[in-house]
């Protein structure tokens, strides 16, 4: 048995509050975005296509040496952005950075390798750090959106530790995935 994973950093409460509070008039717009329920709203470290059970432990352990040795780190929530691109987007996101010492990335860096060390499939091209607020199935030009979302006034918020979480697809809110935290582990104890 396989399980599809990832680990992340969730926002604190205020900085999901504010967001929420700003993203609410918007989920009632009549477009085609799906607004990501607040419940949802994560920064990815590291996403796993597939994790051998029986490594779920170790991967575990590993996660737990690389908090232990990872500072709490300081990021801001801001500027807006697309994947694929603006102008045929999939996914609305406010961008996640650090102040600027790549403490972040290298964060991100050592739970992929956590995760290739247990034979984990580690999914994802260069680490772009974002919460992402709205998918759409269809592309969608996004540009208008991106300027909506360029209003949310940056917040920032101090990670004090990261979560190793189970994402199961089609069985949340909505049809949406269902996210559970398998295991929690504080930085820099």
């Amino acid at each position: 048995m396989t399980h599809r994973m990832f680990v992340a950093a969730n926002p604190t409460d205020d900085v999901a509050a504010a967001l929420e509070r700003f993203v609410e008039p918007r989920r009632q717009d009549g477009s085609t975005l799906r607004w990501v329920h607040w419940g949802q709203w994560h920064l990815t470290l590291a996403f796993f296509g597939t994790v051998p059970g029986r490594r779920v432990d170790d991967l575990g352990d590993l996660l737990d040496e690389v908090a232990l040795n990872t500072d709490p780190v300081e990021l801001t929530v801001g500027r807006a952005g697309a994947f694929p691109s603006p102008y045929a987007a999939h996914a609305l996101w406010l961008g996640v950075g650090d102040r600027g010492d790549g403490s972040l990335e290298a964060l991100a860096r050592r739970c992929r390798t956590a995760g290739s060390r247990v034979g984990a499939t580690v999914q994802g091209g260069g680490f772009v750090g974002h919460l992402t607020v709205a998918r759409s199935g269809p592309p969608v030009e996004a540009t208008r959106w991106l300027r909506v979302l360029d209003a949310f006034a940056p917040l920032t918020w101090r990670v004090g530790e990261i979560a190793l979480v189970e994402s199961r697809l089609g069985v949340g809110v909505g049809g949406s995935a269902r996210h559970t935290e398998v295991r929690t582990f504080p930085l820099g104890r």
